[in-house]
């Protein structure tokens, strides 16, 4: 039902993509672009994430000084790193995959979207069905 949603989603998506693309030229008669400057944060977003990353990455505790703390928080953060890691290594193919084929940009999100799916769905399945009651 999820991937169903979704595929009607990339459908509609697909669809307003073609409108887009379908569409005339207009007056820009009273346009003045100092008013959109505000709306553009693409390089702060961006700068802002490859940040985040980097703190994401990079964290690391020395366990000679918190000792207990320092092992538990390690334990602690090495999934969610690891997790990070392979989403970004995810949507990093994906992208590539779209850029290659040529695609509009929807198709790789898609694409992403339904891997993950399908990757948290096998997760459940295989703890329910194959007898792993943790």
């Amino acid at each position: 039902m999820i991937i169903a949603s979704l595929t009607s989603f990339l459908f509609i998506g697909f669809i307003g993509f073609m409108i887009n693309g379908l569409s005339g030229s207009y007056s820009t008669e009273g346009y003045i672009e100092g008013d959109l400057t505000k709306y553009d944060q693409t390089d702060s977003i961006s700068t802002a994430v490859n940040s985040a990353y980097n703190d994401i990455d990079g964290v690391t505790v020395d366990k000679s000084v918190f000792d207990y703390l320092g092992d538990v928080w390690s334990k602690v953060v090495a999934p969610f790193k690891f997790i990070y890691r392979s989403f970004t290594t995810l949507i990093g193919l994906t992208s590539h995959v779209g850029d290659d084929l040529q695609l509009p940009k929807i198709f790789a999100e898609y694409l992403s979207a339904v891997l993950t799916v399908l990757v948290i769905v096998g997760i459940v399945m295989i703890k329910f069905y194959m007898g792993r009651k943790k």
